[in-house]
């Protein structure tokens, strides 16, 4: 302690620790944490927008669940890779989303990544305008 104060002064105060994931909002489910941002404590903010389906094209497309859980009930056919869909529900890793175009269950959950690989991204702000309040088949729901 007295060497460390020879070397850095009186005045030297240890920097503040890193913010943990848990701060910072990664991979965590923040709902009912007031200190976290709006979008993190609200599963239907964060999961907000069109996600474009780009993983599981060697899989025949991806696994769809009838709950969140990775245990619950799987839905056939597969999501197609290069589907749309609107997010409806974001919690970690796991989406509820509604199909927009392309092929797989209307409605259902699944993974945003697998092993580190992005499974579905989001679509750019244009391309949800671009699709306004109409559906898969081109009728105004």
């Amino acid at each position: 302690d007295a060497a460390l104060r020879a070397v850095v002064g009186d005045t030297w105060e240890a920097p503040e620790p890193a913010p943990s994931a848990a701060r910072a909002g990664r991979g965590v489910d923040h709902h009912g944490d007031a200190d976290a941002p709006a979008h993190a404590r609200d599963p239907e903010v964060a999961a907000a927008g069109l996600w474009r389906v780009v993983g599981g094209a060697g899989a025949g497309g991806l696994i769809v669940r009838a709950e969140r859980s990775t245990a619950s009930e799987r839905l056939e056919p597969r999501l197609a890779t290069d589907a749309l869909v609107r997010g409806l529900e974001l919690h970690g890793d796991r989406l509820r989303y509604e199909l927009c175009a392309g092929e797989g269950p209307g409605t259902g959950w699944v993974s945003l990544r697998f092993k580190g690989a992005d499974l579905l991204v989001r679509e750019d702000e244009e391309q949800e305008e671009q699709a306004g309040p109409e559906g898969a088949d081109g009728d105004v729901q």
